[in-house]
């Protein structure tokens, strides 16, 4: 959208929905767990076990 917008000023690219940067942003919460909790992408205490916790679906329930 951004690259769009670009050139058609009256294309607001914050007012899209990018469906595909949340899914690559899911997937890297659950390629990198350490760092999603360092960073504080999800909580630290829910994350006991690797395979018990599904990162991407904490962050979809904030």
């Amino acid at each position: 959208m951004s690259g769009l917008a670009r050139r058609l000023p009256e294309i607001d690219p914050a007012s899209y929905f990018d469906g595909q940067a949340m899914g690559a942003f899911q997937q890297s919460l659950i390629k990198w767990p350490v760092l999603a909790r360092l960073m504080k992408l999800v909580p630290g205490d829910d994350v006991a076990s690797p395979s018990a916790h599904d990162p991407a679906r904490a962050f979809e329930a904030e």
